[in-house]
């Protein structure tokens, strides 16, 4: 008789739980437009993608404590990159990160709004306009527009500065409605760069082939070997602060909590009177589905598409060319090796042979995995030798 109870009690369990599996698989996935700018999430509005190619070209540490703790606890620190929403640091934070900039360091920061205290420190105030149509930025040095301007698709506001201190401040960039959304901030012997427009720093757009340029060129206004990415000032930092909250917060978590919940309450109801036995912990299932963002080489390689992940490395080298030598990439010649090899010491025949290799493919529409492998392996060669 009791193996008989045994027996109901499991199938019901089972027969919940496989329903609400089949009801979670046929449910349409919805995608996650919550504003994180997070390194950490592939969602459109983290900045997962942003983080890992400039982990690409040079090794970036991540900072997770206040600036205050940051700045306190090293003795060395470097220049931080905060993208979030609103800025909010509080006196302690501002005068620490004051005090290494006005000692020659800087700070990026991005965003739609900042608190009165850090705003009033800097003498500039931002306000809003609302707009139907698209709205992008471009650089006020006519050199960094690779386009007109970099549209954004997912708002319908522009944030820009209504007044600033002209004495101790350049302008870098304009939002598409030809108002003020980047500049730059004399501090002591170091400098702000102050930029309105973080959602440009997002997966959704450094994956829109006009936009992905955009973080890069801003970032080229700070030393890149010596930066920090800022995981402290993200919008919704501190909402789950009990386990039970961020469980409920979780899909996977919360059902998975739920189908306990439910197989106890079978549990007590049909089984009380026998002795209970220990409950295993079912573990939720994993999301293998593809992720909104894996980065701009994995969708090029996803779609086979072996040249267009060699013109956009070779697009990112030439950048980095530019950016870092000043050499002009318009023309590879004999002069261009030439003067490439004076300034980095890497040799003649290893640069000849990658120019060439390139050269050769790149007005072919499809280039065998053998030939990718081959040029790949020479870019990284040269990145490694000191480039």
């Amino acid at each position: 008789m009791g193996k008989k109870k045994n027996r109901k009690y499991y199938i019901i369990l089972a027969t919940l739980f496989l329903v609400l599996v089949v009801v979670e698989l046929l449910k349409p996935k919805t995608i996650d437009w919550t504003l994180t700018f997070s390194k950490e999430k592939t969602t459109p509005f983290g900045s997962w993608g942003l983080y890992k190619l400039l982990n690409e070209k040079n090794q970036t540490e991540t900072n997770t404590i206040s600036l205050y703790e940051y700045f306190k606890n090293n003795q060395s620190p470097k220049n931080p990159v905060i993208i979030t929403d609103v800025f909010k640091p509080d006196a302690t934070d501002i005068q620490k990160l004051f005090s290494h900039v006005e000692s020659g360091g800087s700070a990026l920061i991005s965003a739609f709004s900042f608190n009165s205290t850090f705003s009033d420190s800097l003498n500039f105030e931002v306000a809003r306009s609302f707009k139907n149509d698209k709205i992008g930025s471009y650089f006020h040095n006519p050199h960094l527009n690779s386009n007109k301007h970099y549209p954004i698709q997912k708002t319908n506001f522009a944030a820009y500065f209504s007044d600033f201190d002209s004495t101790k401040t350049n302008i870098l960039g304009y939002n598409g409605i030809d108002s003020t959304n980047f500049i730059k901030i004399m501090h002591g012997k170091g400098y702000f760069l102050i930029n309105l427009n973080p959602f440009l720093f997002t997966n959704y757009e450094i994956i829109n082939e006009a936009n992905y340029e955009y973080p890069f060129k801003c970032l080229a206004y700070m030393d890149m070997n010596s930066i920090i990415w800022d995981e402290y000032y993200k919008p919704n930092k501190f909402v789950a602060s009990t386990p039970m909250r961020y469980i409920l917060r979780s899909k996977g978590l919360s059902s998975a909590y739920f189908v306990l919940l439910t197989g106890i309450i079978i549990f007590l109801l049909f089984e009380s009177k026998r002795k209970q036995k220990i409950i295993p912990i079912i573990r939720p299932p994993v999301n293998l589905s593809l992720s909104y963002i894996s980065s701009i080489a994995h969708l090029y390689l996803h779609k086979k598409d072996n040249i267009g992940i060699i013109n956009k490395r070779m697009r990112y080298l030439m950048e980095h060319i530019r950016l870092k030598y000043y050499l002009k990439t318009h023309t590879i010649d004999k002069d261009f090796i030439q003067d490439l090899h004076d300034k980095t010491g890497i040799s003649r025949k290893k640069l000849r042979l990658l120019f060439e290799q390139w050269n050769a493919i790149r007005s072919k529409n499809r280039i065998s995995f053998s030939e990718l492998s081959s040029i790949n392996h020479k870019i990284e060669e040269i990145y490694k030798l000191g480039l």
